[in-house]
């Protein structure tokens, strides 16, 4: 009995004559196959059609009676299911087995031939089929390879007729692949490059021919860059078959490149162009670009190309620049170097260099230069040549200097001619014998000494067109008082005066207002005498850009019916007219309980700026805003 691996296979025996069709059976069920028995080619057929997977192989025999013969079944079977087939037939007519074998090409077996050739027959039926069918599975996965790869694959044979194309090359060629398979490549591609068809017939002789860069203008006239390849296919007694086509697109990489090219040559020209040095160091701090800016401006001037590669000590930079000497102002250029390179941007302003063997004065900027993962792989350097603007600064500061120094002494001059003025109107004072005139004299002496404190102030400011508020309001009220109140102390003033810093214009209408105010409260507000007097005086600043300047006493008042802007006296008068010049505002009213309320609202300028270390806030009290 057959062992073989076979063992439990089906076979559809097809023959018409029972007793040979019994015998047959017998002989394949001894050697351990399953055997369905059919007559006919018609129910063979019809069979196989219905149950395919129930059939491991065929035995046909080509005389089946009247109907259809085994060669016309085996072929419609064949046309339909990939089936090992074998003939069995007393047929050994040279034209009967030569169709057998077209039709099949697992064998043909003699009737009685014997029951060993007939076992031995199916049993390499059955390797054949094996073996067709891992061949046909590699095929199927090459094909499946080939057909979804990424690149552009066409095979042609030895006349230039395209027997495969992958997907891609269906994609990148715009074509179906009815119109390209069978198809000559002159009929498929005829806008292809004359050179082209010269590599494909290089190929043809054994050559293996490629490009990176291939120009191809297409039937519209848009323009497509390739990478291909060419070479040979041979069959399998070694001669050349054809060819095998790969190319890939690469137009969006090319536009790309064109892009950053022009990118680089755009940056290049930005870069040379400009005045400022501007270079680039690895980490090793040698110079791996550089404008002609930079290069012009070493101690020993070179072309940019010469500069690169080399150190700033190979480049002329004497030590104390590179290395730093603090008594020469040099940091040095690989401390900064150092620093950028730990992530830190750095900012030099007075950096010593050499330019052409001179000294000269630098502003350099030095920052970390990143890759594309953000990793520091060198330094960014932008350096101006600031020597005359330096110079040009000292010579500012100089002049500046000297203009502060007349400013302070004409500040100087104009006090003392001031209180000389005061002095003058002080002593003619006391010879006048008649009361108004002594009052005139003394209201006219105040307002000398309001604007000589003024400048008094300005000699103790750090700036010279600016007085601190509070100060000079408190020095005043207290000179007033003094001045109209002698020999009293009785007198309690109390301050609230924000510490802003007010210009010189600012500070003149503030201390008449103060003045006139102060100098009215003391000559009106207590007849009886000075005994439980109190005045106040207040600024505060209320609003960024308004403040609020308050004078109070608790003296005997003003009449209910009292309106400012109807008095005729010239304090009322001169008072109106310094609110109006600083924007603002005047009201002069009684206090509840006694008194009068003198208040000016003004607008306070951006240059008028309150001190940092004032502790009056902003006050948005309503109460002190008067319009």
């Amino acid at each position: 009995m057959d062992k073989s691996g076979d063992h439990g296979k089906t076979l559809l025996l097809i023959e018409d004559e029972a007793l040979v069709a019994l015998a047959e059976k017998k002989l394949l069920k001894e050697a351990g196959y399953n055997v369905h028995h059919i007559r006919s080619g018609e129910e063979a057929v019809a069979y196989v059609d219905q149950s395919p997977h129930k059939v491991d192989l065929i035995l046909m025999d080509i005389d089946l009676g009247p109907g259809m013969d085994g060669t016309v079944a085996a072929e419609q079977i064949l046309e339909r299911h990939d089936l090992p087939l074998l003939f069995v037939s007393s047929h050994t007519e040279k034209e009967v087995v030569e169709r057998a074998e077209r039709i099949s090409s697992y064998g043909y077996v003699v009737k009685h031939s014997g029951d060993v050739v007939l076992l031995a027959s199916i049993r390499m039926a059955f390797r054949l089929y094996e073996a067709h069918s891992s061949i046909s599975w590699w095929q199927r996965l090459m094909q499946t390879v080939v057909r979804h790869d990424m690149n552009a694959i066409a095979v042609l044979d030895r006349n230039l007729v395209f027997r495969y194309v992958s997907d891609r090359f269906l994609h990148d060629f715009d074509v179906s692949h009815e119109k390209v398979v069978g198809c000559h490549y002159n009929d498929v591609l005829p806008e292809a490059p004359k050179e082209w068809r010269s590599n494909h017939e290089r190929a043809l002789n054994g050559e293996i021919l490629s490009s990176d860069e291939d120009r191809f203008t297409r039937r519209d006239g848009t323009v497509d860059y390739f990478r291909w390849e060419c070479r040979p296919w041979h069959e399998p007694d070694g001669s050349i078959g054809g060819i095998v086509l790969y190319s890939e697109i690469i137009t969006k990489t090319k536009e790309t490149e064109i892009e950053l090219r022009n990118n680089n040559l755009l940056l290049h020209s930005i870069i040379n162009s400009a005045t400022d040095a501007i270079f680039v160091k690895d980490t090793e701090h040698r110079i791996i670009l550089c404008n002609e800016a930079f290069a012009r401006g070493l101690p020993q001037p070179m072309s940019a190309e010469d500069v690169l590669g080399k150190t700033d000590s190979e480049c002329g930079c004497p030590d104390y620049l590179v290395n730093g000497d603090p008594d020469r102002g040099s940091m040095g250029f690989l401390e900064a170097d150092r620093r950028a390179l730990k992530g830190e941007t750095v900012h030099i302003t007075d950096e010593p260099a050499l330019v052409c063997g001179q000294e000269a004065v630098f502003y350099t900027i030095k920052t970390p230069f990143r890759d594309h993962d953000g990793s520091i792989v060198g330094v960014i350097a932008i350096s101006r040549d600031v020597t005359t603007y330096k110079t040009m600064e000292h010579e500012m500061r100089s002049a500046l200097g000297e203009n502060a120094t007349l400013m302070r002494e004409l500040q100087h001059r104009v006090k003392n001619n001031l209180n000389v003025i005061s002095s003058l109107l002080s002593l003619e004072r006391p010879k006048l014998s008649d009361p108004h005139s002594r009052q005139v004299f003394a209201d006219a002496e105040a307002r000398v000494r309001s604007m000589a404190k003024i400048y008094e102030s300005l000699q103790h400011s750090n700036r010279p067109d600016t007085i601190r508020a509070s100060a000079y309001l408190n020095d005043l009220a207290q000179s007033l008082i003094s001045t109209y109140a002698v020999g009293t102390h009785s007198i309690e003033l109390t301050t609230n005066i924000a510490d802003i810093g007010v210009k010189t214009g600012t500070a003149v209408a503030l201390g008449l207002i103060v003045n006139e105010a102060v100098s009215n409260t003391l000559k009106y507000a207590f007849p009886h005498g000075f005994i439980g007097a109190e005045i106040t005086i207040g600024l505060r600043r209320v609003r960024e850009d308004l403040a609020v300047l308050r004078v109070t006493d608790n003296g005997v008042g003003i009449p209910e019916d009292f309106e400012i802007d109807k008095s005729e006296g010239t304090g009322s008068t001169l008072m109106i007219a310094l609110s109006e010049q600083l924007g603002g505002s005047i009201s002069v009213g009684p206090v509840v309980g006694g008194g009068t309320l003198v208040s000016v609202t003004f607008e306070l300028p951006d240059t008028d700026t309150e001190s940092a270390d004032s502790t009056t806030k902003f006050d948005f009290n309503v109460d002190w805003i008067v319009r």
